[in-house]
C-alpha cells in the first residue's frame, strides 16, 4: 500500500510537532502494516512496550464491557498516536485498537520513546497535552450521553466527523470513513436500532445520505442547528 503523503492533520500529534521533532521521532520505529481488521493491541493484553503512529488508514477503539458487549470509543487516524496510554504507564492495554481498511505504521519500543520524550521536552508536553485532550473527549462524551438524546448526539458526531474526515462530494461533503451503523453509535453513545431510525429521520430531511459504510452529510448548517438549539 502506498501511503498518503501531503501535510499532516493539525488536530494530530504528529502535526503539532515541529519539523525537525517529527523527522526524529519517526525515524525511530519501524514501518509496519496492518490488514482490515487486524488488531494492532488488544485490550486486556500486556504491554508489549511498543506504540504506533498512524501513518495512513483508520482504526477504530473499542472496549469489551462486563456485559460482553462492545463499545466504539474513537477513530484515530493519520498523524494519531496509538498504544501510548500503556506503554507510559506499563499497565495492560486499556482497549483494542483495529483497523478498519489498511493501515500503515511506525512501530516505536519503550526506551526510544522515553528518550525521545526526555531529550525533547516540548515535545514531550506536546505528548501530555494530546493524552489530556483524548481523556477530556472521553469525559465530554459521557457528559453528552446522560444530557443529550440520540439524535443530538449524533448530529453533533456527524459535525465533528465532517469536519475531522470530510472530503468534498458533488452535492455535500463526505465522510471518509468506512464505518458501519453500529459503530456510529457506539461512537455517539446510541444503539445501532436508535443510530438507524435517527439516520432516517436525517435523510428524509435531507440532511444526509447514506449507502454501504458512506456518509455524505448534504446541510451540515441543520445537523449543527440540532445540536446547538437554533
Amino acid at each position: 500500500m502506498a501511503e498518503r503523503s501531503g501535510p499532516w492533520p493539525k488536530r494530530s500529534l504528529i502535526g503539532t510537532l515541529t519539523e525537525q521533532e517529527r523527522e526524529e521521532l519517526l525515524k525511530l520505529g519501524t514501518k509496519v502494516e496492518f490488514p482490515h481488521k487486524a488488531a494492532l493491541v488488544r485490550q486486556g493484553d500486556p504491554d508489549n512496550g511498543a506504540l504506533y503512529i498512524l501513518l495512513d488508514g483508520y482504526t477504530k477503539v473499542t472496549v469489551d464491557t462486563a456485559d460482553g458487549n462492545q463499545t466504539v470509543l474513537a477513530i484515530r487516524s493519520r498523524g494519531d498516536l496509538v498504544g501510548e496510554f500503556a506503554l507510559l504507564d506499563g499497565g495492560p492495554r486499556t482497549a483494542t485498537v483495529t483497523a478498519i481498511n489498511t493501515v500503515v505504521a511506525i512501530r516505536i519500543g519503550r526506551s526510544a520513546v522515553n528518550a525521545y520524550l526526555a531529550d525533547h521536552p516540548d515535545a514531550h508536553a506536546k505528548v501530555t497535552a494530546s493524552l489530556l485532550a483524548k481523556m477530556r473527549t472521553s469525559t465530554e462524551r459521557r457528559v453528552e450521553a446522560r444530557a443529550w438524546g440520540a439524535r443530538e448526539r449524533i448530529a453533533r458526531l456527524l459535525c465533528e466527523l465532517v469536519e475531522q474526515y470530510g472530503e468534498p462530494g458533488d452535492d455535500g461533503v463526505v465522510i471518509a470513513l468506512p464505518l458501519s451503523q453500529f459503530e456510529l453509535g457506539g461512537l455517539a453513545g446510541a444503539g445501532e436500532a436508535t443510530t438507524e431510525r435517527v439516520l432516517n429521520e436525517f435523510r428524509h430531511a435531507g440532511m444526509i445520505r447514506t449507502s454501504w459504510r458512506r456518509i455524505t452529510v448534504l446541510d451540515a448548517a441543520k445537523l449543527r442547528g440540532l445540536w446547538r438549539g437554533y
